[in-house]
């Protein structure tokens, strides 16, 4: 894969993505809010949020490990064991859940429960398409990646505009873990993997975690950086639930305009490791596509900081001061999460994966000590200081550490 397929995958794969993640946003998870109110969705996201940093565990780093394993040995089966160890993630997951279940109260415990199988369910999704990523099926990760969302859409627009009186916020996840089970068979069906028993004599349990769990601990603290605000802000605020369906209004629209970083990522991810040994040649790749995510990332900032108010009262009923306040200046961090995405990428795929953990684990503590400190004086607003600090110094260290690691050929 040379610079002008990077660039050419990555802009595909966006414009495929673009139409259905802006359906999404602007009908069905609006429409949601919109329907269910502040109290049961602000719930309902403030979970999405915590369980989505929990599910990581179940990932432990070994979608990425199966991906580059079937990419280095061009392999069309994969070894069980390490599909059974996935399993096993999974299943440390559940009972994670489980544990914390204790903790919610009873009124939220079904809504919770399945949000945690919803997780779940994302978990092998995503699986699935590490699988298909190892084989470089791109066009078919391309549909897997729209298809749990293109059903919940075309449930939406029927719910939304005709049956309103009859569905709740745990229809919509049933909707959801449907969507996710169709993806999965999608893919499976279209995965050339198989498992077989054949493995190489080092392939065991413990060198897999061993090369996995440095990258599954990272995506566990990457993930908990972006989206333990909302958790935190539901414990911390007064208002709690409905102080965190406020914070959703904003969240959603920066999760949505992060979905070019994510895509981005995805690809280059790939790219760094086919050319992991030419260190010159991706750090000048990963300033061009840094260059180019941060201008268009800067177009959503000036957009959102002049017509915020106007998109605020388009997209919800009644917004207050707060919501709109939220939705003007959220797009403030976007540039921020960008440049993270791709520096951050180089040192996780490079031989500089525990420099990037450690940084980080640093980071992490300054978030959650933002958090706080940030709900307790400015309310809901603290969320979004803490972002943008927690952030942008994220970005400028990455750079930094980039920038530090000599010239290789």
């Amino acid at each position: 894969m040379n610079t002008k397929t990077l660039f050419k995958n990555i802009g595909v794969a966006f414009l495929f993505q673009i139409a259905i993640k802006l359906v999404w946003v602007f009908v069905v998870d609006r429409g949601a809010q919109n329907q269910f109110g502040e109290q049961w969705y602000g719930q309902y996201f403030s979970y999405m949020q915590l369980l989505t940093i929990l599910v990581m565990v179940a990932d432990g780093g070994l979608h990425n490990y199966a991906t580059q394993y079937l990419n280095n040995n061009l392999a069309q089966n994969l070894p069980k064991i390490i599909k059974h160890l996935k399993d096993v993630l999974c299943l440390m997951y559940l009972i994670i859940c489980a544990i914390v279940l204790w903790f919610v109260p009873s009124n939220y415990k079904l809504l919770y429960i399945l949000i945690a199988i919803l997780q779940l369910f994302n978990s092998y999704f995503l699986w699935a398409r590490a699988l298909l990523r190892g084989h470089l099926q791109n066009k078919h990760d391309a549909i897997v990646s729209t298809i749990d969302k293109l059903l919940v859409v075309l449930f939406a627009f029927t719910a939304w505009f005709f049956f309103t009186d009859f569905i709740n916020i745990f229809t919509f996840i049933y909707v959801q873990i449907l969507g996710l089970g169709v993806a999965i068979i999608y893919a499976k069906t279209n995965t050339p993997v198989y498992y077989t028993n054949n493995t190489a004599v080092n392939l065991t349990w413990q060198n897999i975690a061993k090369a996995a769990v440095k990258f599954g601990l990272l995506l566990v603290i990457m993930t908990a950086i972006y989206r333990q605000d909302a958790y935190i802000l539901n414990l911390l605020h007064p208002s709690s639930s409905i102080a965190a369906g406020r914070y959703a209004a904003a969240f959603r629209l920066l999760d949505a305009a992060n979905m070019l970083g994510y895509v981005a990522a995805t690809y280059f991810f790939s790219f760094v490791v086919l050319h992991k040994h030419n260190i010159s040649y991706l750090k000048n790749n990963a300033n061009k596509l840094a260059v180019i995510l941060v201008g268009v990332a800067s177009i959503g900032v000036i957009i959102f900081l002049f017509a915020g108010n106007f998109i605020g009262h388009l997209l919800y009923k009644n917004p207050n001061n707060e919501t709109l306040l939220l939705v003007q200046f959220i797009m403030v961090v976007l540039p921020a999460i960008f440049i993270v995405h791709i520096y951050g990428t180089l040192l996780s795929a490079t031989n500089h994966i525990k420099s990037f953990l450690i940084i980080s684990i640093g980071i992490w503590g300054l978030n959650i000590l933002s958090n706080i400190i940030g709900i307790t004086y400015f309310g809901i607003m603290g969320c979004l200081y803490a972002a943008i600090i927690t952030q942008y110094f994220y970005a400028a260290i990455c750079v930094y550490k980039v920038n530090s690691i000599s010239m290789e050929t």
